[in-house]
């Protein structure tokens, strides 16, 4: 068994966000790494093959819809589980997500601990799978 974590990465926009984000992801038990744009998101999920990401729907660039999208198009990331952060409630109750297989949606303003609990359920899912 691997002593390494898996990645995640928080795709967040807004610095303050990004850093109670990654934090919580972090203590949860995940090696992070923060994108700030959709565009800078995209590239990077063509070459890694994160095991969570946080992802919120407005960003410059490039929308969250399209990111997730783009990863459920690609065999490679097929495992990959999302959380969808939010401040649009109309957008929390899009059928997409459904479609898409989202873990959960989170309504902005998102907690420090509701997200790190809600990482270390999936951190725990993801050993179990191992």
């Amino acid at each position: 068994m691997s002593l390494s974590k898996p990645l995640a990465l928080v795709i967040e926009d807004d610095p303050d966000a990004a850093e109670i984000f990654s934090k919580a992801v972090f203590d949860a038990g995940f090696e992070v790494e923060v994108i700030m744009t959709g565009d800078e998101a995209l590239k990077r999920l063509d070459t890694a093959r994160p095991a969570l990401v946080v992802l919120d729907m407005h960003l410059p660039h490039v929308a969250g819809t399209e990111i997730l999208e783009h990863a459920r198009s690609s065999a490679p990331l097929a495992s990959t589980r999302f959380i969808i952060i939010t401040g649009d409630l109309a957008l929390a109750n899009e059928p997409v997500f459904q479609k898409q297989d989202v873990v959960q949606i989170l309504v902005k303003p998102v907690t420090y601990r509701r997200l790190r609990d809600l990482a270390q359920l999936l951190r725990v899912a993801e050993r179990g799978m191992m």
